[in-house]
């Protein structure tokens, strides 16, 4: 959530220097969420079944293009 607010703040405040501030964060970001799903899939594979192995992934993988998605208009606009 912090991590959003420095991005919005970044962009509206200094548009010319906030650009690629906002791409760098943005980055960052995205780095972030994929390093939080495999650490969570690491700490949870020794625990869950094969089956909620697949769901666990698919959930994560539906979180991560939805991240994506939300990225990708945050950068388009």
């Amino acid at each position: 959530g912090v991590l959003f607010v420095v991005l919005l703040a970044a962009r509206t405040v200094t548009p010319d220097i906030g650009r690629p501030l906002f791409y760098l964060l943005l980055a960052g970001l995205v780095l972030l969420y994929l390093w939080f799903y495999a650490a969570t899939y690491k700490a949870a594979a020794s625990v869950l079944t094969r089956s909620q192995k697949r769901l666990l992934l698919a959930a994560q993988t539906c979180g991560f293009i939805g991240l994506a998605m939300l990225a990708a208009s945050m950068a388009a606009t």
